[in-house]
């Protein structure tokens, strides 16, 4: 074997170069992630929000330079009440800005994410192929290990809801009464929050900034009067992006993502799978079979998918069709308006 020449070995200029554009790199994908909606916490993003989180938590009402707010939880299940709960933090400048996000990660750091679940969902499919930051790495158990996580949900101007960020990962139930809140505010029937979700208030017109304060129980009956207001404020921010201050309503209703040999998505009265087929497959050499918990396709010459469907369809309103080399699969769903978390569930 030669010995190494002074060539062969990268030279300092060439590390820092390739250090400089990792970073960068690094940098860019992070941001694009953001840019998209998606929550992305670095390793000392991490440490810093736990940190926070532990710290709060950790405060009485009783303590000195603390201030006390109400806050909503409404349970998933309805034979539950809708509880008034106490948040505390400090009545300091460390106490500016939205504080529920971070008491609320313990209340969500229970269930664990259905791997099968985690697979197929649209958050994959998103981060794909974006370097260190990709969340094609995550697991049930990186996941865990992270804690919970608390996502907002605009509500109005000054009132958010919180939910499991990952709830519908973890098949938690539907929350009725969080779906007709969020209708009331202009959202429209059929938005899916699973599991239990917690309502806040925030003063904006606070100094020396945005702080939480009292929202109760009244203040989620139908006649309040920030909910009368809600749905024309909120019809204001959609019209400009469709987006203030955490997910969508058009993106709780329209998950999808991809699974082996398919692509889905859905509306709130239909699931579409694209399954892609050999060039020049004639229809006489497609056969698809509707089930109410199941879809099967197969193609001459090998293709074969086979689905065991997370809720229920209606196999008489089912159907399929060739066009552009993929099989396009319309399957009417069981339930009107309610959104699948994932195309299938485990066996």
């Amino acid at each position: 074997m030669s010995e190494p020449t002074e060539a062969s070995a990268p030279s300092k200029e060439k590390e820092d170069v390739a250090e400089i554009e990792t970073s960068a790199s690094s940098e860019e994908s992070l941001q694009w992630l953001r840019d998209h909606g998606v929550t992305v916490e670095t390793p000392e993003d991490r440490v810093s929000i736990k940190k926070a989180a532990v710290s709060l938590q950790s405060l009485k009402a009783s303590d000195p330079n603390t201030r006390v707010f109400k806050y909503v939880k409404i349970p998933a299940a309805m034979d539950e009440p809708i509880e008034l709960l106490t948040g505390v933090v400090p009545s300091d400048h460390t106490g500016v800005g939205d504080k529920l996000p971070a008491l609320l990660s313990v209340a969500f750091g229970s269930g664990k994410v259905d791997d099968v679940a985690l697979k197929t969902s649209s958050l994959q499919e998103l981060a794909g192929g974006l370097g260190e930051f990709s969340l094609s790495s995550l697991t049930p158990e990186s996941i865990a290990a992270s804690g919970g996580s608390a996502e907002p949900f605009r509500l109005s101007d000054n009132v958010t809801l919180y939910l499991d960020a990952v709830g519908a990962l973890k098949r938690l139930p539907i929350n009725p009464r969080a779906a007709d809140l969020a209708a009331r505010c202009g959202y429209g029937s059929g938005v899916p929050f699973h599991g239990d979700i917690f309502i806040g208030r925030l003063d904006h017109s606070a100094d020396p900034g945005p702080r939480n304060i009292d929202l109760v129980l009244d203040d989620v009956r139908g006649d309040a009067s920030w909910i009368r207001s809600a749905a024309e404020q909120n019809a204001a921010h959609q019209a400009v992006d469709g987006r203030t201050g955490g997910m969508s309503a058009e993106e709780l209703t329209n998950i999808g993502g991809d699974g082996e040999g398919y692509t889905w998505s859905q509306d709130p009265e239909e699931l579409e799978v694209t399954v892609a087929v050999p060039a020049g497959t004639k229809s006489k050499a497609v056969k698809a079979q509707f089930a109410v918990s199941s879809l099967k396709v197969a193609v001459e010459g090998g293709t074969t998918v086979e689905i065991v469907l997370f809720g229920r369809v209606v196999p008489d309103g089912c159907s399929w069709s060739l066009s552009d080399g993929n099989v396009v699969i319309t399957l009417e769903k069981g339930a009107e308006g309610e959104t699948w978390p994932t195309l299938t569930r485990d066996m």
